[in-house]
């Protein structure tokens, strides 16, 4: 269970003119609030949005996905993901936490409804692999092929999250 109560000043991270404006600047912030928690976490990926940076992380001794949290841009706050991640995550989620209910749909079930709901927004749209989140699937929406947006199916019952909050992704990038 990961909050906010951080950002860049409190991380000793300068920003220029108070904006985190590059990927670089928001894979440093999403490091060092990831080595502040020291729970054992590592960043996987970020993706970018008009206004704010979506940090994935991994466990770095499993690899198996853990928990998302934002990095506005303006001011580089740092704040868990609203949705799935605190509402379906039964590991590390604020409302379903240590509820360690093992998912009863299978990845191939869960890619099936969100390949219908996908379907539904017209031409160019489908899902990606399956991410299995602890209690949920996450999904890559792509459009023409290209990262777009995200989708959580619930591995209990089935229920279809669509991400569109944040607007398009306008870029991904992979933790090193």
């Amino acid at each position: 269970m990961m909050g906010g109560g951080y950002n860049a000043a409190s991380l000793g991270i300068s920003l220029p003119n108070g904006q985190v404006t590059t990927s670089n600047q928001a894979m440093a912030l999403a490091k060092a609030y990831t080595q502040k928690l020291n729970q054992g976490f590592a960043v996987d990926e970020l993706h970018e949005f008009t206004d704010s940076y979506e940090v994935e992380l991994k466990e770095a001794q499993t690899g198996a996905k853990a928990y998302e949290f934002m990095i506005a841009k303006n001011g580089g706050q740092i704040f868990a993901e609203m949705g799935p991640n605190v509402m379906w995550n039964t590991k590390y989620g604020h409302m379903n936490y240590g509820n360690n209910v093992t998912p009863t749909m299978s990845a191939k079930q869960a890619t099936e409804a969100a390949q219908k709901f996908v379907n539904s927004m017209g031409t160019g749209f489908s899902v990606d692999k399956p991410e299995n989140a602890p209690g949920y699937y996450e999904f890559m929406v792509m459009k023409d092929g290209k990262d777009y947006a995200e989708l959580d199916v619930n591995g209990i019952n089935g229920q279809v999250w669509y991400e569109n909050w944040h607007g398009p992704i306008l870029n991904t990038v992979k933790a090193e």
